[in-house]
């Protein structure tokens, strides 16, 4: 199944509303939609235009979630609302649970009212979204560094992630440790934590890690709907809640608890070191 925000595989509370609003089609499961749109507006900004001014300032923050949002944007912008949100419906139709498949229609309409917040809703190259997220990396964002690191190709690649993973965990960034996700293979997340992670959990293991260390992971959080909107497990749980439900890991789920508190102490340990 395809996903409908392919750009990128974790807010700001306190909502103001888009200058358009678009709305559900007519439908018997139009109130569900709504109620799940209200529910990520809830938990997110929905008008993300404020970034722009303070990217502009040289916020690094604000670089790094600008940037970010322009690469979200890509597939939301891509063709016509009307479109995007039938490609959301005629995906949610595959769902198992009214509640997912309102879940998911809701997230692709607050997807797009935050992209139609940004430049009056017009699409941002990938190039252009990718030198705000460097200008953050050069300003010292850790996450950006790490974004910018995991992008990157060539020679030095393997130099690069390596130092990434060493910042990620000597400051317990969870948003870096996130944006890593996929490397653990990498010399620099082995070099730390390769006698505590097994191979085929490391996956699981570092992403709640990532998330008790302050990825959005909350219900209705940036990693929440990227999760509902990239891979369909849309839920109104956290992602820790969600990875742990009764069932899910089966009986691997208490070697991938031990993992997960064997890595918090390895970070604990390098921070004491610093």
């Amino acid at each position: 199944m395809p996903s409908l925000n392919a750009a990128e595989s974790p807010p700001t509370k306190g909502v103001s509303e888009p200058a358009h609003e678009t709305q559900a089609v007519n439908g018997p499961d139009t109130l569900a939609e709504s109620r799940a749109t209200a529910f990520w507006r809830s938990h997110q900004s929905a008008d993300l235009s404020a970034l722009q001014w303070q990217a502009d300032q040289g916020n690094a923050i604000a670089q790094r979630e600008l940037g970010q949002a322009y690469l979200r944007c890509l597939p939301a912008l891509a063709s016509p609302a009307d479109d995007y949100l039938r490609s959301a419906r005629s995906m949610a139709a595959n769902l198992s649970t009214a509640e997912e498949r309102a879940l998911l229609v809701g997230a692709a309409q607050f997807r797009l009212q935050q992209c139609q917040s940004l430049d009056g809703g017009q699409r941002v190259p990938a190039e252009a979204a990718a030198l705000w997220i460097d200008a953050a990396a050069t300003r010292g964002d850790v996450p950006a560094q790490a974004m910018a690191a995991f992008r990157s190709s060539g020679e030095g690649r393997p130099e690069r992630i390596a130092a990434a993973w060493e910042r990620a965990l000597r400051e317990a960034d969870g948003r870096a440790l996130h944006a890593l996700l996929g490397s653990e293979d990498s010399a620099g997340f082995t070099r730390h934590l390769g006698t505590v992670v097994k191979p085929n959990d490391a996956l699981a293991v570092m992403s709640v890690v990532a998330c008790r260390m302050g990825a959005a992971c909350q219900p209705g959080g940036e990693v929440m709907l990227e999760l509902c909107l990239n891979a369909f497990h849309c839920s109104d749980r956290s992602f820790e809640e969600l990875i742990f439900q009764p069932g899910e890991l089966g009986d691997r789920e208490l070697a991938i608890r031990a993992q997960i508190d064997s890595v918090v102490r390895v970070i604990v340990r390098m921070q004491a070191l610093d």
